[in-house]
């Protein structure tokens, strides 16, 4: 009964074993096959989720896999990080072995993609901007200008629109204590920003955005994915 029980244990080692060598494996082939395909400068890091690995694997059949990418540029803004969830996703064993993402597919996706609010106040091109959040996690800027020959602190709430693949920031209002609105509307052109999300992991259709703390927070959700739609 002793021996048996050693024997069990040992063979309990070496299929865990197995189970984490075979996930670490995966999750590095399957990171290089995503920056090939996709033509990335850097591997995003994937994560295989899951109690097993080998139960997973061996039908082809995952519950979950991240996909995190660090310091993207998007147009205008860079140092962006973006964290994509694939569920159901189906890819054979010995493609994810090899590496071979070309017949990966996934139910549906979820992406956060997170943009540093200095990001946005540089790509303004406007001195002495900065970023916060508004009500309710709106884009609300913070700076000053001169109007009728004096310097005042000025207040620029930003509207976000999303068409073509494209986030576009526009001034909804701007306002300045003892400032007519006639006057001040003549800023708002220059506190506009459009930002490509073609550079994301992920082909974006539709996007909500809001601030939280010191990042302009994207998401967008997805559904029937192939591996030709991840880049």
């Amino acid at each position: 009964m002793r021996t048996l029980l050693v024997t069990l244990l040992l063979l309990a080692l070496v299929v865990v074993g197995v189970d984490i060598g075979g996930r670490l494996l995966a999750e590095s082939k399957a990171g290089e096959a995503v920056a090939r395909e996709g033509h990335l400068a850097t591997a995003p890091d994937v994560t295989i989720h899951g109690f097993s690995f080998l139960a997973q694997a061996i039908p082809g059949n995952y519950g979950k896999i991240t996909l995190t990418s660090q310091d993207l540029a998007l147009g205008p803004v860079d140092g962006v990080a973006a964290v994509v969830d694939l569920y159901d996703v189906r890819l054979p064993l010995s493609d994810a072995l090899q590496g071979d993402t070309r017949r990966l597919t996934a139910g549906f996706a979820d992406l956060r993609a997170q943009i540093p609010t200095s990001a946005l106040a540089a790509a303004l091109h406007q001195p002495g901007v900065t970023v916060t959040a508004g009500p309710d996690g709106t884009i609300r800027l913070g700076t000053s200008a001169t109007v009728l020959g004096r310097r005042v602190p000025v207040s620029v709430d930003l509207g976000v629109q999303f068409a073509a693949g494209v986030l576009r920031l526009r001034a909804q209002s701007v306002q300045a204590a003892g400032v007519s609105s006639s006057v001040l509307n003549g800023l708002a052109s220059g506190y506009s920003l459009d930002i490509p999300l073609d550079g994301l992991p992920v082909p974006v259709t539709s996007a909500s955005a809001r601030v939280e703390g010191s990042q302009l927070v994207v998401v967008a959700q997805l559904a029937d994915l192939t591996a030709g739609m991840l880049q």
